[in-house]
């Protein structure tokens, strides 16, 4: 992620990650870990365990675009 300010992605990143926590979404897959997203509460997940997380979510009803953020 790149921006023209400071911390720019870093505080998108937490305004989606609180959305989608509203939305009542179950799962954000960083790929990366960081000690900035651990300091945000992201851990790294076995494979099984991400697998099994995503095989329940996936059919849940989700969100159809374009999304809108909640005020």
């Amino acid at each position: 992620m790149f921006s023209r300010e400071p911390d720019a992605s870093r505080v998108a990143l937490v305004r989606l990650a609180r959305q989608l926590q509203q939305w009542e979404f179950g799962l954000i897959d960083c790929q990366m870990e960081t000690p900035h997203l651990a300091s945000m509460g992201a851990r790294t997940l076995p494979r099984a365990l991400f697998v099994e997380k995503l095989a329940e979510l996936v059919n849940l009803p989700h969100r159809r675009g374009p999304w809108t953020f909640d005020t």
